[in-house]
C-alpha cells in the first residue's frame, strides 16, 4: 500500500549481518543478524540458535522454527520496508548459511540506502556516499567506528564492543533514511511522496536452493532463471531473482533440458547446447503498450525500455527466446508506428543534442545516410508536405493520415535510468552540419510536465545538465573548431587537465593494461577533444593532473620478483598502503609537503620554506591504481587520503601511508571484494616470503 515517506520510515526495519572475516580462500557463514527500527535494535545470535552446514531438507528444531516463522512474517510482509546498505550480499549469505530455514528465501520491499542516496543527491560525486561510514559522517556528522568489523565474530561469547557495533549498524539505517527524506530541497520537490513516485526503489528478492554441498563444476546454462542468476555461496548453489515490488513475480527457476544431436538427453556434466536466438527486426514491431507516464523511469537499458513499450500481450505472441534487432549505436530507434529518440542530457561531440527555450525545444542531430536517419527524413518530408497541402486544399484533415509518433527518451547521466519526456511535434527547416542534419523539434507535453512540482524538478535538472556543456572546452566551441578543421590542442600537458571527481569509475574495477588507458577512463574522453595527445612521464609511478595525482603501484605474487626500488606494504587488511615519493622530483616533493604530518609531530628534515604572503596550493586528490602481479590490467582502488611518515634510511624516499577511502564499498561489494582481497593476500604473503629468506640468509 502506498504511504507517505514519514509513515514509510516509521514502518521500516533495518537489516545487517556479521560473520567471521573471510581470509584467503575462505567463505564463512553468518554469525549474527541485526534488526533495527527508529526506536529499537536487536542482535540475533544465529550462530548459537541455528545450525550451519545443513542441507535444505534438514528438519528445524523448536527454537529454529519459532525464529523462522517470526522472521518470515517480517521479511515477506509487503507493507514493511527492509532497509540495508549493500544489503543483497547479506541476504545471499543468510540463505546460504541456513538453507533449511524458509525465512531467508523471500524478502519483499527491500530498500538499498545506497541507491536512495544517489536519487536524493543526484549532483554529488558518484562515490559521495559509497560506504556506510561515509554516509554517517556526512549526514549525522559522526564517526562510525568500524574497528570491530573484522573481529572474531565466530567466537563466543561476543564482547560488549561487538554487540554495540552490531546493534549500531542496524539502528543507524532508519535515521539515515529519515535525514535524507527531510532534506529541505528534496522535501520541497517530492512533498513526502518519494517512495510513491519511485516505486522501482522497492525490490522483491527470492532465493531458490538448487543444490547443497555437492560438486557442480559447470553452472553455466544448466538453469533457466528469469530476472536473476545462479550463484555459489558457501558451497550452496542459489538461484537469486529480483524484481520491482509492484510487478508480477517471475517464474521459479527451471532446469534446462540438454539434448545431443540425435535428440537424446545428454549428461549433466556436458556443456549446454547454445541455441541461436531468433532475431526480429524492431522496425516490424509496433508500440502496442500504453505509453509510460511523463518523467517516469523506463529502465537502465534501451532493451528494457523497448520491452516495456512492446507490452506483455505482444511479447507473449513472439518466440520465447527472440532478440530485438536494431542499431544499438544510433540515437534513433525505428518501430513500425513510432520513432524513438534516445538523448543523453550530458552533451558530447558525438551526441550534441541541445535543449533550448527552457526545455521547450530540442535541437537534434542525425545522420541522414543511416537507415534510421532516412526513415526520420521521410517522416519529416511527409509532415512538411501535409502542411503545404493544408495551406492550399480546403478541408484537408491531416489527422486522418496515420503517421509515426516521435517519442523522446532522455538519460540524465551515465548511471541514471532512462526517462520518458513525451512526444515531439513540429520542426524547423533542417540545417546541414557537415555530413549531418540538425532539426529543432518542440516538446508536445512540456506544459503538462511543468504543471507537477516533482516532474518539474526532475525536468529542470535534465535541462541544467544539458546546458552545462563539457568541462574544459564548451561543446559549442569544440564543435566550431571541429567544423573548421582546427585541432584545439595537438599535444597537451596532463598537468593542465582537470579530472571530474564525480565521474570516477567504480572502486574495485579493472580499467586498462596501461597508464594511458587508466587516464582515458578517468577523463571519460569528454573533457578534451578526442584527438588530443597527453604528455606526461610514463615511467613515473606518480602522474599529476591539475586537481588530482594518480598513483600507480605493481603488487607482487608468491614466487615473483623481489621489489627493486620501492616497497609497498598493505596494512589493516588492505585498508592502508605504504607509498614513497621521490624527493629529487620537485612535483612529488610538493605533493609530499601538502600532506598532513603524523600526530607524533616528529621532525622531518625535508620541510619547505614558506615566505610571508605565500599561499599554499590546495592539496590534490590522490587516486590509487594497483596492477596485480605487475601484469594485466590496473585495479582502481578509489580516492585515498595520505599522511606523512618518519623518514627512512634512504633520504631520497619520502614515505607516506595511504588510506583507501572507498575500502568499505570495495569489500562490501561481492563483485569487487574477491579480486581485491586476493591481490592483498598474495602481495602480503609474497613480502613475508622475501623477509623470511633475508632473515635466514
Amino acid at each position: 500500500e502506498d504511504i507517505d515517506d514519514e509513515a514509510f520510515i516509521k514502518a521500516s526495519w533495518a537489516l545487517d549481518a556479521e560473520w567471521k572475516p573471510n581470509r584467503y580462500g575462505e567463505d564463512n557463514p553468518v554469525a549474527t543478524l541485526q534488526l533495527g527500527t527508529l526506536e529499537q535494535a536487536f542482535v540475533v545470535d544465529v550462530q548459537s540458535i541455528c545450525r550451519t552446514n545443513q542441507r535444505q531438507n534438514t528438519p528445524m528444531g523448536r527454537v529454529e522454527m519459532i525464529l523462522s516463522n517470526a522472521l518470515k512474517d517480517l521479511f515477506e510482509n509487503h507493507d514493511i520496508p527492509i532497509l540495508g546498505f549493500g544489503v543483497n550480499h547479506d541476504l545471499e549469505k543468510l540463505c546460504a548459511s541456513f538453507p533449511y530455514m524458509p525465512c531467508f528465501y523471500h524478502f519483499n520491499n527491500v530498500i538499498d540506502l545506497g541507491a536512495v542516496s544517489r536519487s536524493v543527491y543526484p549532483r554529488s560525486p558518484k562515490h559521495y556516499m559509497s560506504g556506510l561510514q561515509k554516509m554517517v559522517a556526512i549526514l549525522l556528522k559522526k564517526q562510525l567506528d568500524k574497528a570491530e568489523q573484522c573481529s572474531t565474530w565466530h567466537v563466543r561469547p561476543l564482547t560488549s564492543a561487538q554487540i554495540e557495533y552490531a546493534a549500531l549498524d542496524a539502528a543507524v539505517l532508519p535515521r539515515l533514511l529519515s535525514i535524507m527524506m527531510n532534506e529541505p530541497e528534496f522535501l520541497k520537490k517530492n512533498a513526502r511522496a518519494f517512495f510513491m513516485t519511485n516505486r522501482h526503489m522497492k525490490v522483491s528478492t527470492r532465493h531458490t536452493i538448487l543444490t547443497c554441498f555437492t560438486e557442480m563444476p559447470n553452472l553455466k546454462g544448466k538453469y533457466r532463471v528469469k530476472m536473476g542468476s545462479v550463484k555459489r555461496v558457501l558451497d550452496v548453489v542459489i538461484a537469486k531473482q529480483s524484481w520491482q515490488l509492484h510487478k508480477e513475480a517471475p517464474p521459479l527457476p527451471t532446469h534446462r533440458e540438454l539434448t545431443d544431436g540425435d535428440g537424446s538427453s545428454s549428461s549433466d556434466d556436458a556443456e549446454p547446447v547454445r541455441r541461436r536466438r531468433i532475431q526480429i527486426k524492431l522496425s516490424t514491431l509496433p508500440v502496442e503498450h500504453k505509453l509510460p507516464e511523463l518523467i517516469a523511469s523506463v529502465g537502465m537499458s534501451r532493451d528494457a525500455c523497448l520491452s516495456q513499450l512492446l507490452g506483455e500481450e505482444l511479447r507473449s505472441r513472439l518466440p520465447l527466446d527472440f532478440e530485438m534487432h536494431y542499431d544499438k549505436r544510433s540515437d534513433l530507434v525505428v518501430m513500425s508506428n513510432s520513432i524513438l529518440f534516445f538523448v543523453s542530457a550530458r552533451r558530447s561531440l558525438k551526441h550534441n543534442h541541445k535543449f533550448s527555450n527552457d526545455g521547450k525545444r530540442l535541437s537534434f542531430t542525425f545522420n541522414p545516410k543511416a537507415e534510421e536517419g532516412k526513415v526520420l527524413l521521410d517522416v519529416l518530408r511527409e509532415e512538411a508536405f501535409e502542411e503545404t497541402l493544408a495551406g492550399v486544399v480546403d478541408n484537408f484533415d491531416a489527422t486522418k493520415r496515420e503517421r509515426k509518433k516521435l517519442l523522446l527518451f532522455v538519460r540524465p547521466d551515465r548511471k541514471s535510468e532512462i526517462l520518458y519526456l513525451g512526444r515531439l511535434q513540429g520542426f524547423d527547416e533542417p540545417n546541414q552540419v557537415g555530413d549531418f542534419l540538425n532539426v529543432t523539434f518542440g516538446l508536445f507535453d512540456v506544459e503538462h510536465i511543468l504543471s507537477d512540482e516533482y516532474r518539474k524538478g526532475v525536468f529542470e535538472d535534465v535541462i541544467a545538465t544539458n546546458q552545462n556543456g563539457i568541462s574544459g572546452v564548451s561543446v559549442d566551441e569544440a564543435l566550431r573548431l571541429a567544423t573548421e578543421g582546427t585541432r584545439p590542442c595537438v599535444q597537451r600537458s596532463l598537468k593542465t587537465v582537470s579530472g571530474n571527481l564525480g565521474e570516477l569509475p567504480q572502486p574495485g574495477t579493472f580499467l586498462g593494461g596501461s597508464k594511458d588507458a587508466c587516464i582515458r577512463k578517468i577523463l571519460h574522453q569528454c573533457t578534451v577533444m578526442e584527438d588530443t595527445e597527453f604528455t606526461y612521464n610514463a615511467r613515473s609511478g606518480v602522474i599529476e593532473m591539475e586537481n588530482m595525482a594518480l598513483l600507480f603501484v605493481n603488487s607482487i605474487r608468491r614466487g615473483g620478483k623481489r621489489p627493486r626500488k620501492y616497497r609497498n606494504d598493505f596494512l589493516d587488511d588492505g585498508r592502508k598502503l605504504t607509498f614513497n615519493f621521490d624527493s629529487a622530483k620537485a612535483s612529488e616533493f610538493a605533493l609530499f609537503n601538502q600532506l598532513p604530518k603524523p600526530l607524533s609531530e616528529s621532525s622531518i628534515e625535508a620541510k619547505p620554506v614558506q615566505t610571508v604572503g605565500e599561499s599554499k596550493s590546495p592539496a590534490k586528490s590522490l587516486l590509487l591504481f594497483v596492477r596485480p602481479g605487475g601484469k594485466g590490467k590496473f585495479l582502481f582502488c578509489g580516492v585515498c587520503s595520505g599522511t606523512q611518515c618518519e623518514m627512512g634510511g634512504n633520504n631520497r624516499q619520502l614515505p607516506i601511508i595511504l588510506e583507501l577511502l572507498d575500502f568499505d564499498s570495495i569489500v562490501e561489494n561481492e563483485a569487487t571484494a574477491d579480486p581485491f582481497q586476493i591481490m592483498v593476500s598474495e602481495h602480503t604473503m609474497a613480502l613475508e616470503d622475501f623477509d623470511r629468506e633475508i632473515s635466514e640468509f
